[in-house]
């Protein structure tokens, strides 16, 4: 690991075959029904840890309709399975950080969540601690002899860990619920991104 935490390499033992076989499991399960169902219940936990968090601070919860929308997707090909689940996912996601986000101060509130090219403190705060959950995560995986780029819910793709992706949604609320008791004592001035430097990124662009 980095003297951060990342993982970037591991070694085991070629005598362990373990690994063989919780990977052929889970290759197994990634090709059948199994990976649908895997699928709707990652999206259904992430949807209702957010509902934990939302009640915890008096706010609106999702309707419980979510998981009939949930339960109700259906399509015999997989990725586009996963779009949809994705979109119903994507919408009240939306929703509950317009909510999460009305609980910042209001010097540092982000208007609206950015996870690729944040030019905003809060935003890139998000983006860090995601990240270190996301090692977190992998190294766990990793602990479990499961082959972290073979998802079920995320997308397949080259060097992208999909089930660390997957994972990690479990687990988002917990960290919004740490910065927004973290940032309830500081100021805009603490985050060393200037308003000079976010116009300076958008004249990038």
């Amino acid at each position: 690991m980095t003297s951060r935490g990342r993982p970037v390499a591991m070694l085991r033992s070629l005598d362990d075959d373990s690994y063989v076989q919780t990977r052929i499991a889970q290759y197994q399960a990634s090709l059948d029904e199994r990976a649908f169902k895997i699928a709707k219940n990652l999206i259904t936990a992430k949807l209702e840890s957010q509902n934990v968090l939302l009640r915890k601070y008096g706010l609106e919860p999702h309707l419980d309709s979510f998981k009939q929308m949930i339960e109700g997707t259906e399509n015999k090909n997989l990725e586009l399975f996963r779009r949809r689940l994705t979109g119903i996912e994507g919408k009240h996601t939306q929703r509950y950080y317009k909510q999460i986000f009305d609980l910042f101060p209001v010097k540092i509130r982000p208007e609206k969540r950015e996870s690729f090219m944040a030019y905003d403190g809060m935003n890139n705060l998000f983006n860090l601690a995601y990240e270190i959950l996301a090692w977190k995560i992998h190294k766990a995986l990793v602990r479990a002899k499961l082959e972290p780029y073979l998802g079920f819910l995320h997308s397949n793709q080259m060097a992208k860990l999909s089930l660390v992706c997957d994972f990690q949604e479990l687990y988002r609320y917990l960290i919004d619920d740490f910065l927004n008791n973290y940032c309830k004592g500081i100021s805009k001035k603490d985050f060393k991104m200037k308003n000079e430097s976010a116009s300076h990124g958008k004249k990038g662009k």
